[in-house]
């Protein structure tokens, strides 16, 4: 299936900032990962994140999340703090980086993403686990919902994972490379409910490998390289041979 951003870009031309980065530095050890990093991010985008293994990509959601510490350097989103506006966001992490054994059935592992509206020792309600379905609905996998997490193939897990932030009903999504090392059915089902997300005015920040896909995918780019940044802005203008070139230092084909 093609998702063709383009058109629907240019119709809502995005004048609001979702996240300002300011002169953003962080370090692992001695070793500099990202250096006066500093971007803007337009409000309702689809935007893709690109760069070589190791280039700082998932540094940089880590960072702005507080995930990790940072050096120096603000973050902002719609102009507040983190603290004032985390309830509105929702971060997917790398699939690799999650402990897949949690004793947790598919529904539990849904429901944990309600943990802010429901508390730590708080009690789950109907309604609460109805949404968790509804969710684990829009990604196909209501069926699995009693299933143990650790029984499901990695796509399986991919998307209920996302059915986990999707349940959050956030304004703005972070995502870790949510389409590594999924099949094609997959792919699709986390893409048609993006963009659906999407058209309703939601904000998806996502980390993407597959340079073939990335015009029908994103309206918007962020591309990386070496804890720096090669280019920003609409993918119609940034995504050029010489950009990629200077990304990945090496040519990348554009079909």
């Amino acid at each position: 299936m093609i998702f063709d951003m383009s058109e629907r870009f240019v119709k809502n031309i995005m004048l609001n900032k979702v996240i300002e980065v300011e002169n953003l530095n962080v370090k692992y050890g001695k070793q500099e990962v990202l250096k006066n990093f500093s971007c803007t991010l337009p409000e309702g985008a689809m935007i893709g994140i690109i760069g070589a293994n190791g280039s700082g990509k998932s540094t940089f959601l880590k960072a702005i999340m507080q995930i990790i510490p940072i050096e120096s350097g603000k973050v902002f989103f719609w102009g507040k703090s983190l603290k004032e506006v985390r309830s509105q966001i929702a971060y997917l992490p790398q699939r690799n980086s999650v402990d897949w054994d949690f004793p947790a059935s598919v529904l539990d592992v849904v429901l944990m993403g309600l943990y802010k509206e429901i508390g730590w020792f708080g009690s789950i309600q109907k309604r609460h686990k109805e949404r968790a379905l509804f969710y684990l609905e829009k990604v196909k996998m209501a069926d699995f919902a009693k299933k143990h997490i650790a029984e499901l193939s990695g796509g399986q897990q991919q998307r209920v994972f996302l059915a986990r932030a999707f349940a959050q009903e956030a304004k703005l999504y972070l995502l870790d490379e949510p389409l590594s090392g999924i099949d094609a059915t997959t792919e699709e089902i986390i893409m048609e409910n993006l963009q659906s997300l999407n058209s309703h005015g939601k904000t998806i920040v996502m980390i993407h490998h597959q340079i073939e896909t990335i015009e029908n995918y994103f309206d918007y780019l962020l591309m990386i390289r070496s804890g720096k940044i090669i280019a920003v802005g609409e993918t119609k203008y940034v995504f050029t041979p010489k950009n990629l070139q200077a990304t990945y230092n090496e040519a990348k084909v554009i079909s």
